[in-house]
């Protein structure tokens, strides 16, 4: 397990450091999902379809190798993470927590965009779009992608590898498809509870 850090910022310090050297997204998800597990013990919500895609294309050898190089690299990871923090103390983030039905209609819009064969990069951002637009059609908060993308390492990375103007087409279908996306993230939730 790593240090005393918080994992969002532990995740945002691999994920840059494995996007400046050049890494793939399937790569750079990848890590991101091995420093959340390390973490916390699991990977976020809404994310885990994206995750799951990543590490299916990467290979399991792979994913094996990023847990290896994350417990490797656990102090740095920590330090890194922790100066990160006290910034963000000086400068508190712009979003606040994400309510669950929020991610809960993220993790579904991913789930969708992955089964129907979407690009990784697309997939993140339809879950990313889906908890951003949530949050602003039923609690008014106003959330701006530069917000969003510095708040979720995984969809700022996604955002960078979108073609021009994908993630405003993807933004608009998941706007015109919201209320679907939050009553099937609904019926899953209480299938789950019903279990």
């Amino acid at each position: 397990m790593i240090g005393s850090c918080s994992p969002e910022a532990a995740v945002a310090v691999v994920c840059a450091r494995a996007g400046g050297q050049g890494g793939a997204l399937p790569w750079i998800v990848a890590y991101a999902a091995g420093v959340y597990r390390a973490k916390t013990g699991s990977v976020p919500a809404p994310h885990a379809a994206a995750i799951a895609a990543a590490e299916d294309e990467i290979g399991w050898e792979n994913v094996d190798s990023v847990a290896a190089w994350v417990d490797d690299n656990r102090e740095w990871i920590d330090a890194a993470g922790a100066t990160l923090d006290a910034t963000r103390e000086i400068a508190p983030p712009l979003l606040q927590e994400v309510p669950p039905a929020a991610l809960a209609a993220g993790e579904v819009a991913e789930l969708l965009a992955a089964a129907a064969g979407d690009s990784l990069a697309e997939t993140v951002w339809a879950g990313t779009c889906a908890v951003a637009q949530w949050q602003m059609r039923y609690l008014g908060v106003e959330v701006h992608v530069r917000h969003v993308c510095g708040a979720d390492p995984i969809a700022g990375a996604a955002y960078r590898w979108l073609a021009d103007d994908a993630g405003l087409r993807i933004a608009s279908e998941v706007r015109r498809s919201l209320a679907q996306l939050d009553e099937l993230a609904g019926e899953i939730a209480r299938k789950r509870d019903a279990a």
